[in-house]
């Protein structure tokens, strides 16, 4: 069984063209793609992919298990939402067949859960807002994921109020639009992906009054990609760890254009 692991992990695409690109080429050129093909293997492992995403998610891991807990213990963990009265959820992907991917998935997910135990431990229907459309395919993944759950509808989301914004294209769009449907007694709870929380609070915090912020708003991390218990298994490389350093790499860039954007604004309103 591990051998066929080892091998199915190794016979991608990927790495197949360097190891031929390496076999082909001359002798004094082949220590650069070793080394390329070697740091390609270490951030397509386990190990590699929580090194790029650690930092990211670092500040929410004592959240880990909130997912969890709201599905095997509800009523432990529902003071963190007793006043909440708007679920905002962000949307994270869609595939061209209508599919939605696994970051709008887990964030939907975990919007529904929040959703249950308020309802039923609190007494309260929360609305949930779900922000956002695809840049890539100009789809509106908040109608898909509004769908889903109306397709859906167990016995406490019968009678979910769900609303939907769908002409923002990023989070900088979202959280824009989200004042639009917001007022200053709103309680929100924020649900994105553990990885995109940091560039999430850049833009709210940038966006919506200080003690606004620091009162009304929790902010809910779900879908984490870091990984706590490491196995042999872990060793080998795969095309889920790439994608995750490439998460991480993507994420780390977008922090760093949103604290330049709105250095930049700020400096501009102040003149």
């Amino acid at each position: 069984m591990f051998l066929k692991k080892l091998l199915s992990s190794f016979l991608n695409i990927i790495f197949i063209l360097l190891l031929v690109t390496l076999i082909l080429l001359p002798r004094k050129q082949k220590l650069l793609i070793a080394i390329i093909l070697a740091i390609f293997y270490f951030f397509s492992t386990t190990i590699g992919a929580n090194l790029a995403i650690y930092n990211l998610e670092k500040p929410y891991l004592n959240n880990y298990y909130l997912y969890y807990s709201l599905i095997t213990n509800p009523k432990d963990v529902i003071p963190m939402f007793k006043e909440i009265n708007k679920i905002v959820v962000l949307t994270g992907g869609i595939k061209a067949n209508g599919e939605l991917s696994e970051d709008s998935l887990s964030r939907l997910l975990t919007a529904l859960l929040i959703y249950q135990a308020i309802k039923k431990y609190s007494n309260k229907e929360p609305e949930i807002l779900i922000l956002g459309k695809s840049i890539q395919y100009n789809t509106n993944i908040a109608k898909y994921m509004k769908l889903l759950v109306t397709s859906i509808q167990p016995k406490y989301l019968k009678d979910v109020n769900i609303f939907t914004e769908n002409e923002s294209l990023d989070t900088y769009q979202n959280v824009k639009n989200l004042k639009n449907f917001v007022n200053s007694n709103d309680k929100i709870a924020i649900v994105t992906s553990a990885f995109h929380i940091t560039r999430t609070k850049i833009s709210i915090k940038n966006t919506f009054d200080k003690n606004f912020v620091q009162n009304n708003i929790i902010f809910v991390p779900c879908n984490y990609r870091y990984q706590y218990k490491i196995s042999k298994y872990d060793f080998l490389p795969s095309i889920k760890n790439l994608e995750t350093t490439n998460i991480a790499l993507s994420e780390f860039v977008g922090i760093v254009y949103y604290k330049i954007y709105y250095s930049i604004k700020h400096k501009k309103t102040s003149n």
